[in-house]
């Protein structure tokens, strides 16, 4: 990840699923992951936990790839907590991005893109505290 006056460009490691980067208000990574929603039948319960862990006032970026196995109600309700809205789940073999936030405020700054044959590419600013 770079950070240059503000701006983050984040470039994921192209796993297949969900990859995940949550910041905090300073921009600051506060945690990370890859949950395989293509062929892992446990990763809706593993996204549900990580986006419930996560502490309140993050910032969450999130960049799909590949196909979904099995997205539960739970799973997308716990991107819509972020700020997501629906299509939660892009076409087959299409992408999905947002740029969320988990706290009771959301900032403007929440956006979200899907693609049906390209990459999903989300340029937002946020305002940053610290």
């Amino acid at each position: 990840m770079n950070i240059i006056n503000g701006t983050f460009n984040i470039i994921f490691l192209q796993k297949v699923g969900h990859n995940v980067v949550a910041l905090d208000r300073e921009g600051n990574v506060r945690n990370k992951t890859v949950v395989n929603t293509e062929s892992d039948p446990t990763a809706a319960t593993t996204l549900i936990s990580f986006i419930r862990d996560l502490p309140n006032n993050t910032y969450v970026l999130i960049a799909t790839q590949g196909d979904f196995f099995d997205f539960t109600t739970g799973a997308q309700d716990a991107l819509r907590s972020l700020g997501a809205t629906d299509p939660l789940i892009p076409p087959k073999r299409g992408s999905w991005a947002l740029a969320g936030f988990k706290g009771p405020k959301k900032p403007v700054a929440v956006s979200q893109v899907s693609n049906p044959m390209e990459t999903s590419i989300i340029e937002v600013e946020f305002a940053l505290y610290g």
